[in-house]
Formats: structure tokens, sequence, C-alpha cells
């Protein structure tokens, strides 16, 4: 804002950065962190699911890293700022050959290591890279897809591992529900992950569940927190963040599993 306007008193710079979906197309990003929601009841196409318990989980993106001349260039970074977008997915503890949590795993965690099982929860895959498959709604906003979604995750690719230099902006890691912080709730995607999230789980409904004093909290300062329009919540489904269902029936995993 340029005005030839007299304040009264000097004015300063706005603060904020626009925020941007990650371009759509195959990017490599590194698991940021995992978040706990509760244990929330799901429907798929058309079919109320028991409810699961279910996680949040973060990755940083870097790019498809095929270098700035390269025409299908994609930085994975924030156009202003220049720092790492993130890219968030929420996903059911269930297990099956077609859940989504299989994929994850396949990802994240190597033949070597599933055949020695020395992986036995999550903390040591936080900072491990892996290849995400991002589809975009059909819905456009002033020329690309008004969501994206993480559609897809796969391995990272054995030859581009010397590219993979690490985390720059480390998250909050393996948060457990009992253990949820305000700082975790802001990895989080507030609509999807809070809104209807969190707040339909069983946890919440039985007054139970730790998010309940942090969204308190929060409202002090931002009273329309996790408070999201009817056209928001219109416009929410498919969008940045969704949920991914299994195909076919899965078997669900206990609340106090490793994973």
């Amino acid at each position: 804002m340029d005005l030839d306007f007299d304040f009264g008193a000097d004015l300063a710079e706005g603060g904020g950065v626009q925020r941007v979906n990650p371009e759509v197309g195959m990017q490599y990003g590194y698991l940021k962190s995992v978040i706990h929601l509760g244990k929330i009841a799901g429907d798929f196409d058309g079919k109320g699911k028991p409810p699961t318990n279910r996680v949040s989980l973060n990755f940083e993106l870097m790019g498809n890293l095929a270098g700035e001349d390269a025409d299908d260039y994609i930085s994975g970074l924030h156009p202003e700022t220049g720092e790492p977008l993130n890219k968030e997915v929420i996903v059911n503890l269930v297990k099956g050959d077609n859940a989504f949590l299989t994929k994850v795993m396949n990802a994240l965690i190597s033949k070597k290591e599933m055949e020695a099982g020395t992986i036995k929860g999550w903390e040591p895959l936080i900072g491990r890279p892996v290849t995400l498959d991002i589809k975009g709604s059909k819905k456009i906003k002033d020329g690309k897809p008004e969501y994206v979604d993480i559609k897809g995750i796969t391995p990272f690719p054995s030859a581009l591992k010397p590219l993979a230099t690490g985390i720059k902006q480390p998250g909050v890691g393996h948060v457990l529900l009992k253990d949820l912080t305000v700082e975790a709730l802001d990895e989080v995607n507030m609509f999807l992950g809070v809104q209807e999230g969190m707040m339909k789980s069983e946890e919440w409904k039985a007054g139970t569940h730790p998010a309940i004093a942090l969204v308190e909290e929060i409202r002090k300062t931002n009273p329309n927190y996790a408070k999201a329009s009817a056209k928001q919540q219109e416009g929410a489904e498919g969008a940045s963040g969704g949920t991914q269902e299994p195909a076919t029936p899965t078997e669900e995993l206990k609340a106090n599993a490793a994973f």
C-alpha cells in the first residue's frame, strides 16, 4: 500500500505471509512430524466406517530436484519467503494391503529394515525423504487448483540420496495424543485435522481430548480458530490435508501400538 497519507504516526510494515499451495506433480519431501488426532469415525463412498485412530503426517517439501533450468522444475519453496513449503495428509492407523498407511510404511522403511524388524516406531522415521504424488482439485482459482492433496507416496530414489541434505525447519516430531501442544496443532490442517478431525473424535465427545484445553487457549487470541464457515466447509471436501481412506476392509491398529 503506497498512499500519500498522514496516519499521524510511523506506519509499520504489515505482517503475515500469503499461504500458497504446493505445485501439482511429483515432489520429494521429508517426514517432518506425526501428530495423533484421536479415534474418528469415517465415511467412504457414502458408507459410515467405525472410528479408527488417525494421525496427521506433515512433510517438508524439496520440490522435484530437477534443477532450475529444467522446464518441469518445481522448487518446493514459498515464492515470497524462499522457505520450504509443508504439506500434510491425514492417515488412518489401519492395516491392509490397500491401506494408505501400508504405502506410507513401504515408502519410509527399506525392505531390509522390514525383514529385520529394526524399526519399532515413528521416531526413527522423522526426517526420512520420500516421493509424493501431489494432485490438484478440479476447482480452479486464479488459474491454479484451489486445493491440493497428497494422493500417493513411494520410496525416495536411491540415486538422489546425495541431494537429500535434511530438514531445514524441524517440526514437532512424533506427538502422541496425550502429549499434544499448541505447536503441534499449528502443524495440523486447521479444518480437516482439528475441526473435522479432533473435534469429531471419540475422545472429544467424551470430554477427554487434550486439545480441548489447547483450542480454548488459542481462541483467547484467535476467537475464530477452527470455526470454519459453511462456505469453507463446502470447499473443503477433498481439500488440502484430506484423509486417505482404505479401499477395502482393513484391520485397525490399537491406540497404544508403536505406530
